[in-house]
């Protein structure tokens, strides 16, 4: 590929991007969702090593490159240098998105944990790497991504000791310093095996007694940005900095509703006196699909449905639904799609009669967003920014976590509606990716005033 660089000309570029750019912005983040699961895309990158070997990267789906490309599209005097450190990189290497934005993956080591992947080891060529750039370009901001993670939290340690005071930036993800809920943690509980029970109790009690130290891990934090009021509420324990609630986006030029959903549906196999229901995540147990698929069982007595479950994941867990669906005689009414490329999916969103979430927390999430971008009615657990959106402008329908006969109720009453709320709009102005980087972008340079004062 063209815009692959490596190496010495990969610095290079990375200071001509620094000293053209009124700010310098390092962002830091762990892997993207898109490789910690089976199933995985085609990669949009490939990189060829001398001894022939190919390594692929998967960029499109990172939400970490969408965040940096978002702020950097929208305020041209942001350089911005998007880092990540990556078990497949055998080397430094980096691409070269935009003019003022280059993606970086460093060479690590990743271990599994609960619920997916995480990067705990930051590699010595990553701090390595940092600290270049600051002896570099010493005014440049840091934003560590996800900073109450394991990845995150290390990686503070480290960077505290060469970052100046003042110039750490974070982006919270739905992580949180230290665990709180009760309720939270008997679910968590419940669904983990045995072994995995007693390796998050430990976990638990270590992050519980390590609270005070964790408060002062924090501080040389100046700014982070949170998804929901909850975790400005939990952040604020830890941190005496400004926060302010954001959470990501979508692509706005992408997901728009369909221009003939009749015609649609046609196309895609759907009969027109069936309901058409969608759901759309990682097949994880928290994210509660045997609630949908009990749900839909109720349904499907009043109404002809199709229930669709798209998303890829742990086997187990699709072993354990499609079990779930076979005991309750619907194999005629699910379908399990595994994973489906954006371009399809946003099909399956247009056509669709309702979005149903069921997750007990979240952030966003971002797939209820697209279904608010393509009008599709939403049904949800009160999760996330969504979540508070839909319980202030009603334009959806909400159920408690975890009571089926709620979200079957909820999900009749949506399909009877005869006309639904245009939520594109919406949509559009509060998280699309444009949105979202202006605000961020603004974010950005307000705090490079501030610490500055120019």
């Amino acid at each position: 590929m063209n815009n692959v660089l490596n190496g010495n000309n990969l610095l290079d570029e990375v200071k001509l991007i620094q000293s053209k750019s009124k700010i310098s912005i390092i962002s830091v983040g762990s892997h993207s969702p898109a490789y910690q699961f089976s199933d995985l895309p085609e990669p949009d990158a490939i990189f060829k090593q001398e001894n022939a070997e190919s390594v692929c990267f998967w960029l499109k789906f990172d939400w970490h490159v969408m965040f940096a490309k978002a702020i950097s599209e929208s305020n041209d005097n942001l350089g911005f240098i998007c880092v990540r450190p990556d078990e497949r990189a055998k080397e430094l290497i980096g691409w070269k998105i935009r003019n003022n934005l280059i993606t970086i993956h460093c060479p690590s080591k990743m271990i599994k944990r609960l619920g997916g992947a995480d990067c705990i080891e930051e590699s010595k060529s990553l701090l390595e790497y940092l600290k270049e750039i600051y002896k570099e370009v010493p005014k440049t901001l840091m934003i560590i991504m996800a900073p109450g993670s394991k990845f995150g939290r290390k990686l503070i340690k480290k960077v505290n000791i060469f970052v100046p005071n003042g110039y750490l930036m974070a982006h919270a993800l739905g992580d949180t310093p230290l665990l709180i809920s009760i309720k939270k943690l008997k679910e968590l509980l419940f669904n983990l095996k045995i072994r995995d029970k007693l390796r998050f109790i430990k976990h638990l009690y270590i992050r519980i007694f390590n609270q005070r130290i964790e408060k002062s891990l924090y501080k040389n934090l100046y700014f982070l940005w949170v998804p929901t009021e909850e975790s400005r509420k939990h952040w604020k324990e830890f941190t005496n900095c400004q926060i302010v609630l954001t959470s990501g986006g979508y692509d706005a030029n992408v997901w728009q509703p369909a221009e003939d959903k009749i015609k649609l549906r046609e196309l895609l196999g759907f009969k027109k006196e069936e309901a058409v229901i969608l759901s759309n995540c990682v097949l994880i147990p928290k994210k509660r699909l045997d609630d949908l698929i009990k749900a839909a069982n109720i349904i499907k007595e009043k109404i002809k449905i199709k229930l669709i479950i798209s998303g890829y994941g742990e086997q187990s867990e699709r072993n354990r639904l499609e079990y779930l669906v076979k005991e309750l005689g619907m194999k005629n009414d699910v379908i399990f799609t595994g994973y489906v490329e954006e371009n399809k999916l946003i099909n399956l969103y247009q056509a669709a009669d309702v979005f149903v979430h069921l997750s007990a927390a979240e952030g966003g999430p971002a797939s209820c967003k697209q279904a608010l971008a393509t009008n599709t009615p939403i049904v949800m657990t009160p999760v996330g920014s969504v979540g508070k959106f839909i319980q202030e402008s009603n334009m959806g329908k909400l159920f408690p976590v975890g009571d089926i006969y709620a979200c079957a109720e909820a999900i009749i009453q949506t399909l009877n509606l005869k006309k639904n709320n245009s939520t594109s709009d919406y949509a559009y102005k509060l998280w699309s990716w444009n949105a979202r980087g202006k605000m961020m972008a603004e974010d950005i340079e307000n705090v490079y005033c501030r610490i500055f004062n120019k």
